[in-house]
């Protein structure tokens, strides 16, 4: 059953907007969906789309509380209907963090998903567990840590993308250099390769200095090659995004990051704010919030065939943006979901369609981010010719969800 609404479907006001592109109304339908789970379950993540994925059926991990611990469930999404929840993993000592949820990947029947398990007794000394699924999820392996260090450090922020062999590349956030005799060390981001049966392949570290934690992500272009882009960190404190280009399992393929946009938004600390990819072909949209210009703002912008590089980029025209963004590129654009607050409404998940053009409909407010933290980010995955949404209501508890349709 659905629900059409509109949920507080104002226009951003625009304080700060003197001249900028041109805005056309909203083109979305907007049906509120049933959502899987119970009023504890939070921070849900569907399974990254890419060319092997069934684009009719869409699955879903997120986390509830249960008696001794944590629970990660999974559910499939088809024919406008959840199937009953899986029970995936359970633990006692989880680290359970509303920036830095559990993931989902999907290769035709196989999956694979992560969450956080503890590697130690700090607050941060955590690692990215994985278990596999041959059967759409009926029957899942023995859980194994993704990454081979072992160090009570900070390991997560996990993405995952379908590779055409049946297996999926993993992306991560790796401590383990911080934990040097020498000095507070630095972040890495690493990435590496899950087969099918569920194998890991060789780590790669694609940059030995990044921001502490900020998710990350990556996509898979037609070609087989894969974007990663993730949050830097100079050592002037420079925290700007930046992209790579690589070949799964292939070490020499990956070149230095780059800034393909520079925001030069120098912050002396983590923002927890990473950015969202999304591709079409070999083109790519990528989303991400800034403070750059003493302002909070999220920013668009699409690549060119190959991600050599990007055009311009377009502010999203956030009254207060508080980022936590996510994007889908449809034909002819994309759809961003950003948190953004107002002294009148509050936080509330918005939606806006930006032109591969870089012309701006109205943005839509989808509901309630009340919570702050406890809200968590969203998730956004294309479905055939529409996307699915989910979010956190702290408000009221549970899981949300959403269907949108271009009109």
């Amino acid at each position: 059953m659905t629900i059409a609404l509109f949920l507080c479907a104002v226009p951003l006001a625009l304080p700060f907007q003197e001249e900028g592109p041109a805005k056309g109304g909203s083109g979305w339908v907007i049906d509120e969906l049933d959502a899987p789970g119970e009023r504890t379950a939070r921070w849900p993540s569907l399974g990254v789309p890419g060319s092997t994925v069934d684009s009719s059926r869409a699955w879903l991990v997120w986390t509830e509380d249960v008696e001794g611990g944590q629970r990660l469930y999974g559910a499939s999404f088809e024919d406008e209907s959840w199937s009953d929840p899986v029970a995936i993993a359970s633990g006692a000592e989880w680290f359970v963090n509303w920036a830095d949820a559990p993931r989902i990947g999907v290769n035709g029947s196989v999956l694979v998903a992560t969450w956080l398990d503890r590697l130690g007794e700090g607050t941060y000394a955590y690692g990215v567990r994985f278990k596999t699924s041959a059967d759409r999820g009926k029957a899942w392996s023995t859980s194994r840590f993704l990454h081979s260090d072992r160090s009570p450090t900070e390991h997560g922020f996990a993405s995952l993308v379908p590779l055409g062999d049946g297996g999926f590349a993993a992306l991560w956030l790796d401590g383990r250099g911080m934990g040097s005799d020498a000095g507070p060390g630095t972040m890495a981001v690493r990435t590496t390769v899950i087969g099918k049966d569920g194998s890991i392949g060789d780590e790669i570290q694609l940059d030995e200095r990044v921001c502490e934690c900020c998710p990350t992500d990556m996509v898979a272009l037609a070609d087989g090659s894969l974007v990663v882009a993730y949050r830097d960190r100079s050592e002037a404190e420079v925290r700007d995004i930046v992209v790579q280009r690589g070949r799964p399992g292939d070490r020499t393929s990956w070149k230095r990051a780059r800034f393909l946009l520079e925001d030069g938004w120098r912050i002396p600390g983590c923002p927890v704010n990473g950015p969202s990819l999304d591709a079409r072909e070999n083109r790519v949209a990528l989303a991400w919030y800034t403070g750059a210009e003493a302002r909070a703002h999220v920013r668009v912008a699409f690549s060119d065939a190959g991600v050599s590089s990007f055009g311009r980029s377009v502010d999203c025209e956030s009254v207060n943006a508080v980022g936590r963004v996510q994007v889908a590129y449809m034909d002819g654009g994309a759809a961003v979901v950003w948190m953004d607050e107002d002294p009148e409404i509050g936080s509330n998940w918005f939606v806006r369609w930006v032109g591969e053009d870089l012309v701006l409909e109205e943005a839509l407010c989808l509901g309630s981010a009340k919570g702050d933290r406890r809200a968590g980010y969203p998730t956004l995955q294309r479905l055939g010719d529409r996307l699915l949404c989910l979010f956190t209501d702290v408000e009221y508890g549970g899981l949300r969800a959403f269907s949108l349709r271009r009109r």
